[in-house]
């Protein structure tokens, strides 16, 4: 099922979920941590695969909701770990950042150092004009 009907779904038939928090919508869900939403995961495929393995018989309903539950908890763990890596990788740029600002402030600095006394006076008189 698509990712947008199955959140349709759920939140139209108001879908519960038992959790380390007790039982929560799928709005609940997202506060969850990653570690939490596994637990969640881990019970939800194991209800999924509690059906009796058989070519003859049909899946049960109970097995086919659990499914779909667990589909629902996978979207939300890789939209969150998603979310995680940019994180990270925005905090990296930005320390990158920071680090070659720094660098280019202490090369400018050594520029200025090395200026003779006659530039700097003439850099400080173009400042006066």
């Amino acid at each position: 099922m698509a990712e947008t009907n199955l959140f349709k779904k759920a939140t139209k038939e108001a879908w519960k979920f038992a959790t380390p928090k007790g039982q929560l919508t799928v709005i609940g869900l997202w506060a969850l941590t990653l570690e939490q939403l596994d637990k969640v995961a881990v019970k939800l495929f194991e209800e999924a695969q509690a059906k009796e393995l058989s070519f003859l018989k049909k899946t049960t309903t109970e097995a086919v909701h659990a499914q779909e539950k667990l589909d629902l908890v996978l979207e939300i763990m890789q939209t969150k770990q998603d979310e995680r890596t940019a994180q990270l990788r925005a905090k990296e740029i930005k320390e990158e950042k920071q680090r070659l600002l720094a660098l280019l402030e202490k090369k400018e600095q050594e520029e200025l150092e090395g200026l003779s006394k006659e530039e700097i006076l003439k850099m400080l008189n173009s400042l006066d004009k």
